[in-house]
């Protein structure tokens, strides 16, 4: 599905922990027009590391670029990623188990999509063009993985959560110039609530 229409106004889903991003990616998913990328891509990462060269942007991002990562590729016993870059046989998405993942998505073919992704050679002028290329052949790739894609996507979407404000968003803007964004706005009592009732169900003690 590489195609400018599609790729050039994804959605980015964006405020803060607790916010309310995930209810509206998940309802966002549900749709037949956007499809949304798990978990959160880490903008406020990928936008301190514009320095680096493409090849090194390439890696990290491979690595590090999205929140589901840590738990799709398989780690040593120092927790460092594994090369080549391989799923590990127990991922499954958020409220999914690994059995439904994966009637549904091809975790391994999306590793591999991954590994591919470290070692290409890519000839962007600019960071934010290198930035988009990759993202682009990410969607792309997890899209691939799918077993049953959706032909009528229109876009595609992901979320993103706290960090620099605005240096996230300019981020953004400046990789997708034509790229939507949805900026939720909560109550902080109520974020904070949110927060608070998150550590004591996981029973975690509060800094």
């Amino acid at each position: 599905m590489n195609n400018n229409a599609f790729h050039d106004a994804p959605i980015l889903v964006y405020g803060p922990r607790k916010g309310g991003t995930t209810l509206l990616q998940s309802l966002l998913d549900g749709g037949q027009d956007v499809v949304m990328l798990p978990g959160e891509l880490k903008l406020k990462w990928l936008a301190q590391r514009t320095q680096l060269s493409p090849q090194q942007f390439a890696e990290y991002y491979a690595q590090r670029g999205r929140l589901d990562f840590q738990f799709l590729l398989q780690r040593d016993e120092r927790n460092q990623v594994l090369k080549p870059l391989r799923a590990k046989p127990s991922y499954h998405f958020a409220s999914f188990s690994t059995e439904q993942t994966n009637q549904i998505f091809d975790p391994a073919r999306y590793a591999h999509s991954l590994e591919e992704l470290r070692h290409q050679t890519f000839d962007a002028s600019t960071h934010e063009a290198l930035a988009s290329q990759i993202l682009t052949q990410d969607v792309d790739a997890f899209i691939a993985a799918l077993k049953t894609p959706n032909p009528n996507w229109k876009t595609w979407g992901s979320k993103e959560v706290g960090g620099d404000t605005r240096a996230v968003l300019e981020y953004w803007r400046r990789v997708f110039p034509q790229g939507k964004i949805v900026f939720l706005v909560r109550e902080p009592v109520f974020v904070v609530r949110s927060i608070i009732t998150d550590r004591r169900r996981k029973n975690q003690t509060m800094s």
